[in-house]
Formats: structure tokens, C-alpha cells, sequence
């Protein structure tokens, strides 16, 4: 099992023989072949193009019991499971983890295909913590004018990257976060970067680099 990877998450590890190295074999059951499915049809189409910050599908068997994805194997896990160890992230690290999100996103859209699923425990990790994104497909941080309108367009991983981005500022998963009342995620991150509340989430030397993520995260989802 990977380091920080959920047990709960289905996933074992093995080796091609091919020379692709370690993979990880995610297992899904019956009533979950649906996402299966959501996986397989996004595979067909990121494996046409060449690969820059997603995770590589290698293969997928729907003949058994549990349906099967072969992916990619990183390391390091996923992001979400470093903010809930408590294993502070060094602030370049988070700055370079941020700019591959963005990369990946960026070359999903250039393609014409959106994400809908950026969340932190979709971004994997490698030994370097070098970022990759997985698991296209399903929802993540959803856009709330997806929600009200049931329109999606690249607007939606744009608003769900800001969720991640305000994530690698705080070192904090989206689900801590409390709002006040009439607050919304732009307000809230100004709010906490104006104050030192992170909790030791940044070093005395990283007030003046923050300001333009911190309007980064804001324009995501405003």
C-alpha cells in the first residue's frame, strides 16, 4: 500500500513487466461500476494525447467480480492525505505542487475536455512531490453555478482549483474550513491571509510571495 494512501480507497500496487514499473490497481465494487465506466471513457481519449501532469491509465477489466483500473503508480500518495497528516508541506514545495495542477488543467482544456473532479485527494504525488492529476470524470468541488444552472464549461475545474489552491495556502482541507455568515471562499482566504491564523502554515519569509496566489485562489472563484 502506498504511503498515505486510505486503505478504504481499494487500491493495490504491483509491477509491469513491460518496463512501466510499479502501478497501482484500483478495485471497484458492483455498485460502483458506473464510475468504472466514467473512467473508461475518459482513458480512451487522455491516452490519445500525450501525457503532461495526468496520471497514465494502462488498462481496465470489467470481466470480474470487482471491475479493475490500472493506473500509474506515484509514491508519495495523494494531497489531501499529506494536509490530514499533519506533515507540514515546505512552502515551494506547495507553489510547484500548485503550478502542475495548473498545467494539467490547462492542457485537459487546450484538448476540450474538462475535468469536473479537482479535488486535493484526486492530485497524486511523486517520490520528488511532483504533481499529477487523476480520476477525470466525477464531481469534486463543484462549482455552485453548476449547480444551479447545470451549466459546465471550464469555469468548473477554474472555481475547483481555487478550492485546492486555498487548500495549499492553509495546509488545510476545504472541509475545516468554517465561513461566516454571507462569507464566501474569496472573502474567507482574504480573511485568513490578512490575519496569521494559519497555524504555523507559512514561514516569516512568505507573506511577501503569498499575495499573488492569494489573488489567484480569489479569481478562481469569484
Amino acid at each position: 500500500m502506498p504511503p498515505f494512501c486510505p486503505s478504504s480507497l481499494n487500491l493495490n500496487t504491483g509491477t509491469l513487466e513491460d518496463g512501466r514499473g510499479e502501478i497501482t490497481v484500483r478495485c471497484f465494487k458492483e455498485d460502483k461500476r458506473y464510475i468504472l465506466q466514467q473512467f473508461i471513457n475518459e482513458t480512451v481519449i487522455i491516452n490519445y494525447l500525450p501525457p503532461k501532469n495526468i496520471v497514465s491509465i494502462y488498462g481496465c477489466s470489467s470481466h470480474h467480480e470487482e471491475p479493475l483500473l490500472v493506473q500509474e503508480y506515484l509514491s508519495n500518495g495523494n494531497l489531501a492525505a499529506h494536509f490530514q497528516s499533519n506533515i507540514l508541506l515546505p512552502w515551494h514545495k506547495r507553489l510547484d505542487i500548485a503550478i502542475d495542477i495548473a498545467n494539467a488543467l490547462d492542457y485537459l482544456h487546450y484538448y476540450g475536455i474538462i475535468h469536473r473532479n479537482v479535488k486535493s485527494s484526486n492530485i497524486l504525488l511523486h517520490e520528488n512531490f511532483s504533481a499529477k492529476v487523476g480520476r477525470v470524470g466525477s464531481s469534486g468541488y463543484i462549482d455552485p453555478e453548476y449547480l444551479t444552472k447545470g451549466q459546465l464549461s471550464v469555469k468548473n475545474d477554474v472555481y475547483s482549483f481555487g478550492v485546492v489552491l486555498c487548500e495549499l495556502l492553509s495546509s488545510q482541507l476545504a472541509k475545516n474550513w468554517v465561513l461566516n455568515e454571507e462569507e464566501n471562499l474569496a472573502t474567507l482566504l482574504s480573511r485568513k491571509i490578512e490575519k496569521p491564523i494559519f497555524g504555523g502554515a507559512f514561514g516569516s519569509k512568505t507573506w511577501v510571495p503569498i499575495k499573488p496566489y492569494d489573488q489567484a485562489g480569489d479569481d478562481c472563484y469569484s
